[in-house]
């Protein structure tokens, strides 16, 4: 199962948290120690991207729900902060 929430952080970052209930980060990073996502890269060189531009930090955070405080959840916890903007962005994207 998985949820998405987004939030608009007081009209400068927008909040992105994606959930799965799945085997969870670690689990996975043992299982292909060596492969490293496409996904995961080409979402990082974007955030790159918005950084260079708009001069404002965008962070990504991969988590196990089970390590975070307070969880008995299973699963991953993906987070992403970047800037909100309100007109489209002429970007020249990393290769």
């Amino acid at each position: 199962q998985r949820q998405m929430c987004i939030r608009d952080r007081s009209g400068t970052n927008i909040l992105v948290n994606i959930t799965d209930n799945g085997v969870g980060i670690n689990k996975k990073e043992e299982e292909e120690k060596e492969y490293k996502s496409a996904g995961i890269e080409i979402l990082e060189n974007r955030l790159k991207s918005l950084e260079e531009h708009y001069k404002s930090k965008c962070i990504l955070e991969i988590s196990n729900r089970a390590d975070l405080s307070d969880s008995k959840e299973k699963g991953t916890l993906v987070s992403i902060i970047f800037p909100a903007i309100y007109s489209p962005p002429k970007l020249k994207f990393l290769s």
